[in-house]
């Protein structure tokens, strides 16, 4: 991918992520009754969130390579975890991100900023 194709795919990023992402993250702790009192303490939440979930994804990584048979594990641990729940978390995202892209639609930025962060997923697939 080139170096105009990085640039864009990052600043599609940084757009989704200030105008869909933050919002929505907020909207869900604020859910849970957590409100940041300033811009530092969001800041904070919102590294806590992303270290908590590079955690979760290190610590599912550990127990995987632990396991004897990696992908039996793997496919028993995520019909364990989705299960039953999977469907209504799978309703309540549906609900979520039909009303995202009712809202968002037409703000032109973020259309163009999907669409480019769509074009460097599948530009750096083919590499």
């Amino acid at each position: 991918m080139s170096t105009v194709d990085m640039t864009k795919a990052a600043q599609a990023q940084d757009l989704l992520m200030e105008n869909v992402f933050v919002p929505h993250f907020f909207a869900k702790l604020a859910e849970y009754g957590i409100q940041p009192s300033s811009e530092v303490e969001a800041h904070k939440i919102l590294y806590t969130g992303h270290r908590l979930y590079q955690a979760e994804q290190l610590n599912m990584l550990k127990r995987a390579e632990t396991s004897s048979d990696f992908w039996d594990k793997a496919a028993s641990y995520l019909d364990q975890s989705l299960g039953a729940s999977s469907q209504a978390t799978s309703a309540a995202e549906n609900v979520w991100v039909k009303q995202a892209t009712e809202q968002y639609l037409g703000y032109d930025a973020v259309v163009q900023a999907a669409l480019a962060l769509q074009d460097a997923a599948l530009a750096a697939s083919q590499q």
